[in-house]
């Protein structure tokens, strides 16, 4: 079962976190699990509502293509339906599970 707590004790999602972090994206810590086409993947949330900024989209396809464990899926637009909210995500796959 997943946790996204023991996610951040593997070496290769903190190194991705403190990467992203360092070059200023403000993400939560944790780790969290989602299914891209039938794929196991994970995601980072946006700390605050706003929306990745074009510099900061760049920042992170960057980072992504110099990585050699994940791989981007999508940065996501932060989203609400009236009654809930979804902050603004990085949402990647491990490059050994595909």
């Amino acid at each position: 079962m997943y946790n996204k707590h023991k996610a951040m004790e593997d070496s290769k999602f903190k190194d991705l976190y403190d990467t992203l972090t360092y070059k200023g994206i403000n993400i939560d810590e944790d780790v969290r699990y989602g299914n891209y086409n039938g794929n196991e993947g994970y995601y980072f949330r946006k700390k605050d509502k706003k929306y990745f900024s074009l510099e900061e989209e760049n920042i992170i396809e960057k980072i992504f293509i110099e990585n050699e464990n994940f791989e981007l899926i999508a940065i996501d637009s932060p989203d609400e339906d009236g009654d809930r909210y979804w902050p603004a995500s990085i949402q990647f796959m491990d490059k050994n599970n595909f």
